[in-house]
């Protein structure tokens, strides 16, 4: 490609175009190729398995327009959580862990006591439920034919997996964002993004699908009330959307005390 590219870029932008124009995302360009890789643990077990995801270079080439001015509109409409640190521009782990650090600090300079809760949601990007992603897209002032074509983009992708030389058939996906794919992190973000006003019990803090909610009070009772109450509002705003709390790898930890080390432990 990179040889011919002279000759190819008319071609490819005429369809690019001729795409948008008709709100149409090529079905040829959502079909993935999944490579398992090998995690862990037993290899006859597929949950030990990393699903490496592997779309069309034409594809990303659209991908990328389309990001483009989805991320345009994003930034010049101030969409995004303040408090979401990932896949974004001049957000960084740092960040996060800065924020968190500051907060915490803040608080128990005011002689109050914080506990963090740390939330682990299951297969996120995979529990993407479709139609709830084009209705909060819509609510985000991305409608009419922009709206349809990420519609299109979502809907109907199919992939296949390859183990060696060895192919299964093609079968069509019902939930998620692409993996391997240059929309599916932002496309996340948006899907996840009204999670920020889920509790006035907690400040939360995003890197992606990493959530941290975060109390404090004067009181350690009235601290416990506030995360349970935090808890129960996170879990009704996940089932809603349709995604899974990871119970066995969530935890929560209480930053009051006054030994050196915070106390970790597994909320049940």
């Amino acid at each position: 490609m990179k040889l011919i590219k002279e000759q190819l870029y008319v071609i490819i932008t005429k369809l690019i175009n001729y795409s948008i124009r008709e709100r149409i995302y090529p079905n040829c360009l959502k079909i993935a190729k999944i490579i398992p890789i090998y995690k862990c643990k037993q290899k006859t077990n597929c949950i030990n398995y990393r699903p490496i995801s592997l779309l069309s270079v034409f594809n990303k080439i659209f991908e990328k327009k389309i990001y483009n001015d989805l991320n345009d509109y994003i930034e010049n409409n101030n969409i995004l959580y303040t408090n979401q640190f990932g896949f974004r521009k001049f957000h960084s782990t740092i960040d996060a862990l800065t924020k968190t650090h500051d907060y915490i600090i803040e608080e128990l300079r005011q002689n109050k006591k914080v506990i963090g809760i740390f939330l682990d949601l299951s297969k996120a990007f995979d529990s993407i439920d479709n139609k709830i992603l084009v209705d909060k897209l819509n609510r985000y002032g991305i409608r009419g034919p922009f709206n349809d074509l990420i519609k299109s983009y979502v809907s109907h992708r199919k992939c296949f997996t390859l183990v060696k030389e060895n192919a299964s058939d093609i079968r069509e996906i019902e939930f998620g964002v692409p993996q391997g794919s240059i929309l599916g992190p932002i496309l996340f973000t948006l899907y996840i993004n009204d999670i920020k006003s889920l509790s006035n019990k907690a400040d939360i803090n995003l890197f992606a699908d990493d959530t941290n909610l975060f109390c404090s009070d004067l009181n350690y009772n009235s601290l416990v009330q506030k995360c349970n109450t935090a808890l129960k509002e996170s879990d009704a705003w996940l089932k809603c959307n349709k995604l899974t709390l990871n119970t066995e790898i969530t935890h929560f930890v209480d930053f009051s005390k006054k030994s050196n080390n915070a106390t970790v432990t597994k909320l049940l």
